[in-house]
């Protein structure tokens, strides 16, 4: 499973980093409302959600899933983004590298 991965991540560096990204942007999620249920930040949605909260019913279920899903969708995109593109100037500069040292020897 190993060898598989590093293959993938040497055969496909920025598609791996965007997926990575992408998990640690559900972790993100994660943190975020975990926090929220438990008190310590007045970021999360589910707060609004869950009765008994001190924040409890101030929006219906339908507008808590819809901004459930615009920021989880936003974080995933986002931190997918952040990290791919660090991974392709990464690339980009290699492949510079690597050409102006072929044209060298040529």
């Amino acid at each position: 499973m190993l060898k598989r991965g590093l293959r993938l991540l040497r055969t496909h560096p920025v598609l791996v980093t965007f997926l990575i990204g992408m998990v640690c942007g559900a972790g993100n999620v994660i943190m975020i409302e975990v926090g929220g249920l438990a008190g310590h930040n007045a970021a999360g949605i589910l707060p609004l959600l869950a009765s008994g909260h001190r924040t409890a019913g101030q929006i219906n279920v339908t507008q808590g899933a819809f901004l459930m899903l615009i920021e989880a969708a936003g974080n995933l995109l986002g931190f997918g983004i952040l990290f791919a593109g660090v991974a392709a100037v990464a690339v980009a500069i290699r492949r510079v590298l690597r050409r102006a040292k072929s044209e060298q020897v040529s």
